[in-house]
């Protein structure tokens, strides 16, 4: 037997511990398929038993994303989408479930066979993703070696001392910047180059131990800047994402358990405290994400906690929103969608709670999805998928892909009497049930299977840098990472038009390094040419 092991070389296969993390990860892709169809085929109408689908994917998603950072894959694309399975499709579909969303009942009574179809198409994209993925994945490189950081240490610090003084300026003008009418070239431009940012928190984290107190005091600036600017965008992603970004870096040089635990702590405190006040703040009248400045946005926020604290400044909130923030009856007054759906929060505990929840559902507008598809009603968002592959540059009048979420929104709540251009919110579905939504079960596992093919091949672009041959993949490693785990998103407009723009970014950065030390080379060579 060991020969025959041996003969085949299993035993390299099996036997580093990120290769077992990985075979765990397939078995929970594994058991989340077997267990929601034996859930579908019994069909015994208990939401019970079809929510232990989710709740036992999450937790074996949750175990899955430890062995995996455990053995060293901080960084692999597929570690961040088991995460984020774990999240959008287990906890997502395990809060959606109690119908967290009042509408939910609107949509769907007391049906249940909404939620069976959930797990199967979740399980169906988990199984392919992963499986597919994991193929491209298993390796015999030491991914727990350290010395990668201290080998390429020099050159890191060099791009976060170029990137620190950049970004800073760059977080400035964002501020300035609030509030101007930009062109969609110029906007997408500032998205773009926002990107940068991640790669400078993740930096800014990698090689927090080795900068010196100058550099730290930056760092700390640039965190602080670019958390504000979160707050101020009243965007959750983007005040999150600093810190994430920064505990990640700090991960890939400590194993400590301890951190992992106080790091992952303060980012759910975050979350758990600027969940409510995003929410409110955007249903301030005096709020518009279009023409707000800097000024009239840290003000908003600053009313939205003096009217719960103090029970004062309420006077820019629909009344509807005052009776709950006081802590009074009050119906709504306001659109259908615009105040009812996600219901307003208060501060307290249990609001706090369901206001996360109802953050994280994702049964609603997937069950929805579903239900509009089989009625005959099928979506047309990836009819134009081509549209993602042109620039905005060659074409100035390209569509915003934006309008997706707020037509979304207005379908699937019923409104009807305001323009989509001023509908203040948006709906992301999971790019599985828009594909579901387009296409069937055909979209459906086109789409997994295109997912799992460009997660793959981002792994062995990791597994590469992490041998030493690609350092330049450290620089956009975590925008990677972020963009396999966000699968709450569209197919094309954010999933393929993501990893389209990340890996031209990649690209271009690495053949400018190579460049730059082609130039170094050549100069030192006359240099010795001339002293000689």
């Amino acid at each position: 037997m060991t020969e025959y092991l041996k003969k085949y070389n299993l035993e390299n296969i099996i036997g580093s511990a990120w290769n077992k993390a990985l075979i765990f990860t397939c078995a929970n892709a594994v058991i989340y398929l077997f267990f929601s169809l034996f859930v579908y085929l019994i069909d015994s109408g208990s939401v019970t038993v079809i929510t232990s689908v989710s709740t036992v994917f999450l937790l074996g998603s949750i175990a899955s994303f430890l062995f995996l950072v455990r053995a060293g894959g901080v960084l692999a694309p597929i570690t961040w989408f088991t995460l984020g399975s774990g999240i959008f499709f287990g906890f997502g579909n395990f809060v959606g479930n109690l119908h967290v969303d009042p509408y939910a009942h609107t949509l769907f009574g007391n049906s249940f066979g909404y939620m069976l179809k959930n797990n199967i198409i979740n399980s169906s994209t988990v199984f392919i993703v992963v499986i597919i993925a994991s193929l491209f994945s298993f390796t015999k490189v030491d991914l727990k070696n350290a010395n990668i950081w201290i080998d390429n240490k020099a050159v890191l610090e060099k791009i976060l001392n170029l990137l620190l003084p950049m970004m800073l300026f760059g977080l400035l003008f964002r501020f300035y910047n609030m509030g101007v009418d930009n062109s969609l070239v110029i906007a997408g431009v500032i998205q773009k180059s926002s990107k940068l940012l991640i790669s400078t928190a993740f930096l800014a984290g990698l090689l927090w131990i080795d900068l010196k107190k100058f550099n730290r005091l930056l760092v700390l600036s640039f965190l602080l800047a670019y958390f504000t600017l979160g707050v101020l965008l009243l965007s959750k992603y983007e005040i999150l994402v600093g810190p994430l970004c920064f505990t990640a870096g700090l991960w890939c040089r400590y194993s400590s358990f301890k951190l992992k635990v106080i790091s992952s702590t303060v980012i759910f405190a975050l979350l758990y405290f600027f969940n409510p006040i995003v929410t409110l703040s955007r249903r301030s009248m005096n709020y518009n994400f279009k023409t707000n400045t800097s000024i009239e946005r840290l003000v908003i926020v600053k009313k939205t906690i003096q009217c719960h604290s103090f029970k004062k400044n309420c006077d820019h909130y629909p009344k509807s929103v005052v009776h709950r923030l006081r802590g009074t009856n009050g119906m709504d007054s306001g659109s259908s969608g615009e105040l009812t759906t996600a219901s307003v929060i208060k501060f307290g505990l249990i609001e706090r709670l369901k206001g996360l929840a109802l953050r994280f559902d994702t049964a609603t507008v997937q069950g929805f999805l579903t239900k509009e598809y089989e009625s005959g009603v099928a979506g047309k968002s990836l009819s134009t998928f081509w549209e993602v592959f042109i620039p905005r540059f060659l074409w100035s009048k390209k569509p915003n892909v934006s309008r997706y979420g707020q037509a979304l929104y207005a379908l699937m709540y019923n409104v009807t009497d305001t323009n989509i251009d001023d509908i203040r919110s948006s709906v992301a579905p999971t790019f599985n049930a828009e594909s579901y939504w387009n296409y069937g079960f055909t979209g459906l596992l086109s789409a997994s299977i295109i997912f799992g093919l460009i997660i793959g091949l981002m792994n062995l672009l990791w597994i590469k840098a992490m041998s030493g041959k690609f350092v330049c993949y450290f620089v956009f490693a975590m925008q990677i990472a972020l963009w396999a785990m966000y699968i709450e998103s569209w197919f094309a407009a954010t999933i393929l038009g993501e990893i389209v723009i990340i890996s031209s970014m990649l690209t271009l950065f690495h053949f400018s390094v190579k460049a730059i030390d082609l130039i170094i080379i050549k100069i030192k060579s006359m240099d010795l040419a001339i002293n000689s």
